[in-house]
């Protein structure tokens, strides 16, 4: 057997395993909480009720334009916080449809809270699963401090709900204070993810240098510069990766555009490399082989982190 051969069998076995053996893992923090439980602090006098605005537009599928049974004692269908529509949010409570919330201040030993996408017993009937993914993709939202008739005493600023940094999770506990109008996510750091993103980053590494090893045999290219290919995407991974992780959480944090623009850059970076090494490539050759290259090895490695990076 060939040594290419060798390497992608060896490669399969390894993503197989993993694949496997792929878990969600909480180390040793708290587990997620399908549930936003807000702790309150410092609240205005008169403060009887704190909701929860998310973005959601009225032709969204989740939208209604009251979810009755919500509607607390006290509070008219035309209530501030009802007819509340500001820059694409509004009231998760009274808009989403078939929303699940305990707005009422609860009293508890240690703090007042809230508690969002579950009703006050936080069981697993009440809790809604869906609308606790839909809110933190949208990734902000607001709380309205409410008086006992649904008037709006205080409105914070959108606040991110979801932890912006690499091996980190929100596992759905808050703590607003409203007097500095500050919102802090608990988060805890998952500990398996700093190993398996190198081991992932390893494997994609081999993937790459294997999967545009092969094109380069397709444009019949192997034998003049197939070691410079291979240089190359080891320089160019390596590369990417340590930007990855520099950027990740202070400009970028969707993974999916983060990709794209990184492999943007190192579509570019590779083509004018090759374009200036292959002398006897010409340029419409060489940037087809570079495309095809890296949609390739693009493909393959964004499968493989999909499958094994999103599980951490």
């Amino acid at each position: 057997m060939h040594r290419v051969q060798k390497l992608t069998a060896l490669f399969l076995a390894l993503a197989l395993l993993l694949c496997l053996i792929t878990v969600t893992a909480f180390a040793n923090g708290p587990a997620i909480a399908p549930f936003f439980y807000i702790k309150l602090q410092n609240l205005p006098e008169g403060t009887v009720y704190v909701d929860l605005l998310i973005p959601l537009e009225k032709n969204d599928a989740m939208y209604t334009p009251l979810e009755q049974k919500n509607l607390p004692e006290g509070f008219s269908p035309d209530a501030p916080i009802v007819a509340f529509h500001e820059d694409g949010y509004c009231s998760y409570t009274f808009h989403c449809e078939g929303a699940s919330s305990a707005i009422a201040i609860q009293s508890s030993p240690r703090d007042p809270h809230v508690v969002f996408f579950a009703d006050a017993t936080m069981s697993h009937e009440s809790t809604r699963y869906d609308h606790e993914e839909y809110a933190q993709k949208k990734g902000f939202a607001r709380l309205a401090l409410l008086d006992s008739a649904g008037n709006i005493l205080q409105l914070s600023a959108p606040h991110r709900i979801n932890s912006n940094k690499l091996f980190t999770y929100s596992y759905g506990s808050y703590i607003y204070d409203a007097a500095s109008d500050m919102l802090t996510v608990k988060t805890a750091s998952s500990g398996i993810g700093i190993p398996l993103y190198f081991i992932c980053s390893l494997l994609g590494l081999l993937l790459t240098v294997l999967s545009e090893r092969m094109v380069c045999r397709w444009f019949r290219l192997r034998d003049r510069y197939g070691k410079l290919v291979v240089c190359v995407n080891i320089l160019s991974q390596i590369a990417m990766r340590a930007v990855h992780l520099l950027l990740y959480s202070l400009v970028f944090f969707d993974y999916a555009w983060t990709t794209l623009y990184l492999e943007a850059a190192v579509f570019l970076c590779e083509y004018l490399i090759y374009r200036r090494r292959m002398h006897d490539v010409s340029a419409k050759a060489c940037a087809l082989f570079t495309f095809t290259a890296n949609l390739v090895s693009f493909i393959l490695g964004f499968g493989l982190n999909q499958m094994l990076f999103f599980r951490i």
